[in-house]
């Protein structure tokens, strides 16, 4: 095991660099022992050993679906990031089957690379744009339906396409089971936070029941995270 000296622990340092057709700039930074993945102009993953994880985004995310499905035999994520949130629930769910939906080569590559993606058990992950997945879920060998589903990918991309994929909401809750529970993450300015609500309106279309974690960050922006487990969406 190779252990860093107190200035490389205090020195920022960029580990890894790439640019991707998807997302820009694909970059793996480190400063303070944190090792972040930083795209799309925000930071999508912290590694999921960083000090105070359970105090950010990704450890948030994994107590809310834990502290609400107390046993999962399979999650589906849509997006991966560095697969945090995806090491923190096969953590708490031993033998859980877990399929991430990624576009990016990019990503999954410097996911692998530095963030122990190839560690999670039971883990696949699917190279594939989520509405292509959701629209024909059987071309990509999925069948079942997933006792969770967290949407987390990047909001910019999601809402320029929903307005031309109105079954989107409707393709999600075929793919959760009964009594199943959904989550979506939205980034929301803290300035303006009207999108927000337009975002919680547009889910509340398909999942009525929907509540809301706010997860307040040091940055310009929180993480909103949308969330139902009654399975009672209006799917007409």
């Amino acid at each position: 095991m190779t252990h860093m000296s107190f200035l490389d622990y205090l020195m920022p340092k960029t580990l890894y660099k790439t640019w991707s057709a998807h997302s820009g700039e694909v970059k793996i930074f480190r400063m303070f022992g944190v090792t972040k993945l930083i795209f799309g102009g925000g930071v999508q993953s912290l590694k999921h050993d960083s000090p105070g994880i359970f105090r950010q985004y990704w450890g948030e995310a994994a107590r809310l679906i834990t502290h609400n499905v107390k046993q999962a035999k399979s999650i589906l994520i849509l997006g991966l990031g560095g697969g945090t949130i995806q090491y923190l629930l096969a953590k708490a769910y031993p033998g859980v089957k877990i399929t991430s939906v990624e576009i990016d080569p990019a990503v999954i590559d410097a996911a692998k690379k530095y963030f122990d993606l190839d560690e999670i058990s039971n883990h696949i992950v699917v190279q594939a744009d989520c509405f292509d997945l959701l629209e024909n879920p059987q071309a990509f060998n999925i069948y079942e339906k997933f006792d969770v589903i967290l949407v987390d990918v990047n909001e910019k991309g999601l809402l320029s396409k929903v307005p031309a994929k109105t079954n989107y909401l409707k393709e999600l809750s075929n793919l959760l089971a009964s009594g199943g529970f959904i989550a979506f993450n939205f980034i929301v300015s803290q300035k303006d936070n009207s999108k927000g609500g337009i975002l919680l309106d547009l889910v509340r279309t398909s999942f009525p029941h929907v509540s809301v974690l706010k997860v307040k960050n040091p940055a310009f922006a929180d993480n909103w995270i949308f969330y139902d487990k009654s399975k009672t969406a209006s799917v007409s």
